[in-house]
């Protein structure tokens, strides 16, 4: 079931009226939430990275929008569907001429533990330091590269910007595990600005088992990795079993994916 600005549609039943800025130049500003425990996490982060993109992209932001409203037509809407664990997709666009903005909620199951066989893909490029017009200006870069992995038979691709940096992948963010170091592309490579990855790093970060590093690199450097797992609220934690003839320890990921589920239990 769909909540569009309010009202509650079956899938099936349920289209975007033409008049929509998706339709009309692909604008859509979209954030993945976890719900735990009948409850949204991480709302305020959500909230600010959601309005700062709708600024950058100029959209009318009602005063009505704060945390508060947010929080309350997300429980709203799990209440109705009797939804207490899994992900929700929060979506925002402008409606019509006068730059009406509406909202959509849907809802998926919880992300289950799977790993990925991974690809690189290098037809076209992400741009450095522009990461804040990713739900805009990168969608179909994204879908491209799932194209291309669906082709090639792998599960997903390494994406490079135009340095030929490593920057992200279509599955989630990029972690590589060196012996007691992880490296994660930083935000001026172009890698998306995701909740999921400020999350996984700030976890990493007080954990301290292991150095977290912020560091633009080649494609060429994950063959020199023990492990490299991808991370989203959307997926969940993706260990990457093998990169072209690279073979990962994929049981050197159970790590994060506690990791993980120890930050979002409650």
């Amino acid at each position: 079931m769909i909540d569009f600005n309010g009202t509650y549609y079956k899938n099936e039943d349920f289209f975007l009226p033409w008049n929509n800025s998706i339709s009309k130049r692909g604008y859509v500003v979209s954030s993945y939430l976890l719900m735990k425990n009948s409850r949204p996490l991480f709302v305020e982060e959500h909230y600010l990275k959601i309005m700062a993109q709708m600024r950058i992209l100029r959209m009318k932001i009602p005063m009505t929008y704060t945390p508060e409203l947010f929080q309350g037509v997300l429980l709203k809407y799990c209440k109705k569907l009797d939804f207490s664990e899994g992900v929700l997709k929060l979506s925002f666009f402008e409606l019509d001429s006068v730059n009406e903005i509406a909202y959509s909620i849907e809802s998926f199951k919880a992300p289950e533990s799977k790993t990925a066989h991974m690809d690189l893909y290098n037809d076209y490029y992400i741009q450095e330091g522009v990461h804040r017009f990713v739900n805009t200006y990168f969608d179909r870069l994204y879908e491209l590269s799932s194209r291309y992995a669906q082709e090639q038979e792998v599960d997903g691709c390494f994406i490079l910007n135009n340095s030929k940096h490593l920057t992200d992948s279509n599955i989630g963010t990029i972690f590589c595990v060196k012996d007691q170091s992880v490296f994660t592309p930083s935000l001026a490579s172009g890698t998306r600005d995701l909740v999921s990855r400020s999350k996984m790093m700030e976890w990493i970060k007080s954990d301290q088992k292991f150095n977290l590093v912020e560091e633009d690199t080649t494609p060429f450097a994950l063959q020199k990795q023990d492990a490299v797992f991808l991370y989203s609220f959307e997926k969940g934690v993706v260990p990457v079993i093998q990169y072209r003839k690279k073979t990962y320890q994929v049981e050197l990921c159970a790590y994060f994916e506690e990791l993980a589920s120890k930050n979002t239990a409650n």
